[in-house]
């Protein structure tokens, strides 16, 4: 509980310390006294959400095992999980010493709580080890012995002891074995802000002060400066959003200063939309001046909530610095709020390039890739920019948090946002005047805040997969893009993603080991090879054929693919390239498309509809002979349905009934059309229903089979299909 006049974090330290006997036997350094204090206070503390040893430096005495590209040390942290060890996903060690471990440098000093290894595929695998953390020249402190890592698992977590020690490094020890592979690695800490979200009412113009800043890790970040104009009833807020749902012990707040008090909230309810808080919220409250303090805060009762809010009433300080924040606390649950746009594909028509400009390049990637440090979107006037939420979603709310810099308002208050379920047509024809389906309120009398984040409301029941936003005057500006809404189970919809196991060259095909095949199947669609930490890609080539090889899971009908190239290119690595659909035997491929005329980079993303649904396991993307023959993108995702449910559905008709105006799932409206050719359609684009009108000749598609959204129609009629459990043998009919 937190202390009345008693804010410093020395003073705490001082009162906590007349129960020296707890470790005044203890030979330990300041810092590591200090955490145990933590815990002496707080108890036993989950960890957060970011994994501090993605992509950190790996130290080790033993030999890497033959071939170097496919079990590479850096694999270990690269963040592909994939188990199959011989893709290039996997690190392979081989004993060279008496002594057989290895190190993961984390650059800082962390409490580690949980640490998870991602074994590989090999029946029977089962490796006995010891892990420890240390600071390389003291002593290490143990965060768990005798753990077992084994292949009955997909992944094996491991929670460290509660009272240890900060460290730098991970050290694995491996005493038993004279080999392991292994094929990820992760390590979460006890500060539950670290690489949190965060919204704020605003940041000082110009100053660079980026929000952010007090939560990335510490090499990353700088001070976080605010200006005193606020964009809530008169009361600044820094809110943060922790990723997950916890009940929080307390917070403490490094080289803060500020000149009147201030409160710390906790909430449960989705701050981005209601930024009400409420005196159960209230964690404490600190009425003292600050300047450059270090304060240690702990909640008067503990509270449960997925952001933790610093409020403060502007009127009598003019700014507020904090240099660092960590949130202590126990996992509840996962976050009941989700941007559906983090980490999905976006592009622009065209994306403006200023040479020189210290936040240059503007790719549309900045727009969706949760880490708003430096880079933003930004493209040329009257442009557009489109995202692929990959799976049907109801947009309820679209948000853009606002740069540190504003230079014009306009940018925003002529913004228009447009849902669609399919872009099989050129994107440009929906972009017309006034045709926005979302809306804010007064944007007469918007003035952007810097740093702040602007909420656009969408029409009721507006679903589907790409969201368009463009304008017709201006620049697109995005820091970051925010998509708030239900994401609706793949099992109603008759298009899913289909999941991938496995991507491999043929043996004429030559690529490094931060290329590997498997990275065009990670889910990451990091494309910018130039700026460290935005590429994620596969290179691939050649004196002969490329041939890439997908694997799915089962057995799918393929009706859509998509390939997300590497944009800061001047390479023609996708010119010439055909994609077929397959099975394992590798004769029985069907063609889907072919990329033959696109000698320019592709800065894009590609969409490539087969000419009808194709069955089979395996994708194949062959790259023929051409000019300089390399295979070089960043991701690929294949849509369909699993083949079984073809094989056991019923189409039924239902005469005198159409679709209510509001349905959720419209997708497309076919005009023109006769009744036959409107089922035929609906089996070519694996609908699950159809409507047809008979006076007007219109064919509506849609992608779920919800029966229950029909009225009546003398004009018109519906199809629909039903399924039979999967599973049990059926033919295929037709009932009136």
């Amino acid at each position: 509980m937190y202390m009345e006049n008693s804010e410093s974090m020395y003073t705490i330290k001082s009162i906590i310390d007349k129960y020296g006997e707890i470790i005044s036997g203890l030979n330990v350094s300041k810092s590591v006294q200090e955490h145990l204090q933590n815990n002496f206070c707080l108890g036993i503390q989950s960890a957060g959400k970011h994994n501090v040893a993605l992509n950190k430096a790996i130290i080790h005495n033993a030999i890497v095992a033959y071939p170097n590209k496919i079990y590479h040390d850096s694999h270990l942290v690269d963040g592909i999980k994939n188990g199959q060890d011989l893709l290039g996903g996997c690190t392979k060690l081989e004993r060279d010493n008496d002594d057989f471990w290895i190190m993961i440098d984390l650059i800082e000093m962390y409490t580690i709580r949980e640490i998870i290894m991602y074994p590989p595929n090999i029946s029977g695998y089962n490796e006995k080890m010891s892990i420890f953390v240390t600071n390389w020249t003291d002593s290490s402190d143990v965060c768990i012995e005798n753990a077992v890592l084994h292949s009955m698992n997909k992944t094996s977590k491991f929670t460290c002891q509660s009272d240890i020690y900060l460290a730098r490094f991970i050290n694995i020890s491996l005493p038993e074995i004279s080999n392991i592979t292994i094929c990820e690695i992760e390590a979460y800490c006890d500060n539950l802000a670290l690489n949190a979200d965060v919204f704020v009412s605003n940041v000082k113009s110009g100053s660079y002060a980026y929000a952010e800043y007090p939560l990335q890790e510490k090499h990353l970040s700088k001070k976080y400066t605010s200006s005193s104009t606020s964009a809530q009833n008169g009361n600044f807020f820094y809110a943060m959003f922790l990723k997950g749902k916890f009940l929080i012990y307390g917070i403490d707040l490094y080289g803060i200063s500020i000149s009147t008090e201030f409160q710390i909230f906790v909430t449960n309810r989705n701050f981005l939309l209601d930024k009400t808080l409420l005196k159960s919220e209230e964690c404490c409250k600190i009425s003292k001046i600050l300047v450059e303090d270090d304060i240690s805060l702990s909640c008067v009762y503990p509270l449960i909530g997925e952001f933790v809010i610093i409020s403060s009433n502007y009127s009598n300080h003019n700014s507020i610095v904090i240099s660092r924040i960590e949130i202590r606390g126990l996992t509840i649950d996962k976050a009941d709020f989700v941007n559906n746009a983090f980490g999905k594909p976006a592009w622009f028509s065209s994306t403006l390039f200023i040479p020189g400009h210290a936040e240059e390049p503007f790719y549309a990637t900045f727009a969706t890739d949760g880490f708003t440090k430096h880079h933003f979107s930004l493209s040329k006037p009257k442009a557009w920019l489109l995202v692929d939420l990959l799976r049907i979603v109801r947009v309820d709310y679209t948000a853009i948090k606002l740069r540190h810099i504003i230079y014009k308002s306009q940018r925003y208050t002529t913004l228009n946002f447009k849902i669609l379920e399919t872009i099989n047509e050129d994107v440009n024809k929906f972009v017309k005047i006034d045709a926005s389906e979302c809306s804010s309120g007064d944007l007469d009398n918007f003035s952007a805040k810097s740093g702040s984040i602007f909420v656009w409301k969408c029409s009721p029941n507006k679903i589907g997969r790409f969201l368009l936003i463009y304008s017709l005057s201006q620049n697109v500006e995005v820091y970051e893009l925010y998509i708030i809404g239900l994401s609706f189970d793949n099992k109603y919809f008759s298009s899913i993603e289909i999941p991938m196991e496995e991507a491999f060259a043929n043996n004429n095909s030559f690529w490094d080991y931060d290329n590997s095949p498997l990275k065009v199947i990670d889910g990451n669609f990091y494309n910018l090879k130039k700026i460290p930490r935005y590429s994620s890609c596969s290179k691939l080539t050649s004196e002969s054929e490329i041939i890439l090889t997908i694997k799915f899971k089962s057995r799918y009908y393929v009706n859509q693919i998509i390939l997300y190239p590497l944009f800061d290119t001047d390479i023609d690595s996708l010119y010439n390239v055909s994609i077929y659909v397959a099975f394992d035997n590798g004769v029985d491929r069907q063609f889907c498309g072919r990329l033959t005329d696109k000698v320019e980079p592709i800065r894009s993303l590609i969409l490539i509809n087969c000419h009808q649904p194709i069955e089979g396991n395996q994708l194949l993307i062959v790259k023929n002979l051409s000019r300089k023959n390399e295979l070089h993108f960043c991701e690929v995702k294949a849509f369909g349905r699993l083949s079984a449910l073809r094989e056991i559905s019923w189409l039924k008709i239902t005469k005198e009934k159409k679709l209510k105006s509001s349905t959720l799932i419209l997708s497309q409206l076919q005009k023109e059309q006769t009744f036959i050719s409107c089922l035929i359609l609906c089996k070519l684009n694996m609908c699950l229903s159809f409507s047809y009108n008979f006076k007007e000749k219109e064919c509506l598609l849609t992608s779920s089979n919800i029966t229950n959204e029909l009225e009546d129609s003398l004009d018109s009629a519906v199809g629909h299909t039903l399924l039979v459990n999967v599973g049990k043998k059926s033919e295929k009919k037709c009932q009136v």
